[in-house]
């Protein structure tokens, strides 16, 4: 018997203003889901979890639709293979960025280890824009993935952005897409990922993390 959990939040903001001197409005969302399963002949649940925040500003008004999907299974009663996805379109921004991370929570004799990883992206436009991003991530014991992948339309045309990374063992690989030299001047973007090994057992405390930050601009 396979011990499936799937979610899915669907979530619409907009906001504006008209008062002079404000500058910038702001939109952001943020979700975290964490799952445990009781495999049969073990004392301790077995968990996973997703992650996905993203924000977005604009010089008046910014209406962000927010689609997250996740499916959680216990394979071999031993971990929780994660899959999710996230969907967004943000229509008058002049920034916007997205975070999303996978989680594994695996018992030990004597506590947990948890591995989270994730990978994050910024992009910096000139003026007001649309901005449509399909951000994925995956994680089954020491083998995962993630990826942003966004379009971003300016004054009626489209350009390709993103970014993906891979994680086997604890060696992340990130690879940027190549960005169309004729993007419009005083635009620019911000990629990385972060990997965090934790042991929390009675005898024993650790955490280690690996980050990394790549920052692009055209002019």
């Amino acid at each position: 018997m396979k011990n499936i959990l799937v979610i899915a939040l669907v979530l619409s903001l907009m906001c504006g203003v008209s008062m002079a001197g404000v500058p910038k409005v702001f939109v952001n969302t943020f979700t975290m889901t964490n799952t445990f399963f009781k495999p049969a002949g073990l004392e301790k649940k077995v968990g996973g979890g997703y992650l996905v925040s993203s924000n977005a500003n604009g010089p008046g008004f910014c209406n962000l639709d927010f689609n997250t999907f996740a499916k959680f299974q216990l394979s071999n009663d031993q971990y929780v293979t994660v899959d999710t996805g996230a969907e967004t379109t943000v229509s008058g921004a002049t920034a916007y960025g997205i975070t999303t991370g996978v989680i594994q929570k695996t018992p030990t004799e004597n506590g947990y280890r948890t591995k989270e990883f994730g990978i994050h992206f910024a992009t910096l436009v000139p003026e007001s824009s649309i901005i449509s991003t399909l951000a994925s991530g995956f994680l089954s014991k020491d083998v995962g993935s993630a990826s942003v992948n966004s379009k971003v339309t300016i004054g009626g045309k489209t350009y390709d952005v993103g970014t993906q990374a891979t994680l086997s063992g604890d060696q992340v690989k990130q690879k940027d897409k190549d960005i169309d030299s004729n993007v419009p001047q005083g635009f620019g973007q911000e990629t990385g990922y972060y990997l965090k090994n934790t042991i929390d057992e009675f005898d024993m405390s650790y955490k280690c993390t690996l980050t990394s930050g790549i920052e692009k601009t055209f002019a």
